[in-house]
């Protein structure tokens, strides 16, 4: 935040981070701590509940799979090809379907992960907690003195 609000250079912006870290060594060691740790938990447990969802989803596309190929035993020709095309078609739905779990769950745990270091840098940082919690406006008086 050093560089887009104070128009620092690189060591001015590292010397004032460095600043507050030596002033407040215990805060910044929990907050590095946390940065690390709760994520890596977070994403274990996102694993986790995936694999079994994912297992889920392998088993019925598995099954459908079966039951496409047990329809087309005996097939030749175009139904055939169309049965291996609907076949394609389920598989391709469930991978989407599995990246798109994957983006959906990944991607505000990053975003979290980001505003925690805002915050945390914000409360310490004046100029950027002001931005992220400005202060509510002052209501206007009229010539009278009020609202």
């Amino acid at each position: 935040p050093h560089y887009a609000l104070d128009n620092s250079r690189a060591r001015e912006a590292w010397a004032a981070v460095w600043t507050r870290i030596r002033s407040e060594k215990a805060p910044f060691f929990v907050y590095a701590l946390l940065r690390v740790i709760l994520p890596f938990v977070a994403a274990i447990a996102i694993v986790i509940s995936l694999v079994i969802l994912g297992l889920i989803l392998a088993a019925a596309v598995a099954l459908l799979a079966l039951v496409i190929h047990s329809a087309l035993a005996g097939i030749t020709g175009g139904p055939l090809l169309a049965g291996r095309l609907l076949l394609v078609l389920f598989i391709a739905a469930a991978f989407f379907a599995v990246m798109l779990l994957l983006v959906g769950v990944f991607g505000p745990l990053s975003t979290a992960v980001r505003q925690y270091a805002l915050i945390f840098y914000g409360a310490r940082y004046q100029r950027l907690g002001e931005i992220l919690y400005p202060p509510p406006p002052t209501p206007e008086l009229n010539a009278e003195g009020t609202v």
